[in-house]
């Protein structure tokens, strides 16, 4: 697979979902981490707000060094799952994540102040 090619595929993959909500990028992980609740999430917003609550606890007082360690295993999991695409395709979903990654970090911060300014 050329540059060229992984650089449309990881492109179609990503934004086969809506461009406008980069929060929902990830459908397609939360989907089959979802799969046979009880109670499944109607929409994929809601599908991802749940599986990162359930996550947030188990995260949450731990060192930033097991925190990080956690996120990068399951992100290298996400990665390796397109493997057949080639190193170029991976490259660039890595790419395509982080940016997406950065574009959440603002509603982020809001969450955290939100929450301070509760307590």
């Amino acid at each position: 697979m050329t540059k060229n090619e992984a650089n449309e595929l990881a492109a179609r993959i990503l934004m086969s979902l809506d461009p406008t909500h980069p929060e929902l990028w990830l459908r397609h992980i939360v989907s089959v981490l979802t799969a046979g609740s009880a109670e499944e999430p109607k929409t994929d917003e809601e599908r991802i707000l749940a599986i990162s609550a359930g996550i947030r606890p188990k995260l949450a007082g731990l060192p930033p060094d097991i925190q990080g360690g956690v996120l990068a295993d399951l992100l290298s999991t996400w990665l390796a799952g397109h493997y057949q695409g080639g190193q170029e395709l991976m490259d660039k979903l890595l790419e395509l994540h982080v940016d997406m990654v950065r574009g959440l970090v603002p509603a982020s911060i809001e969450e955290l102040r939100a929450r301070a300014t509760r307590q």
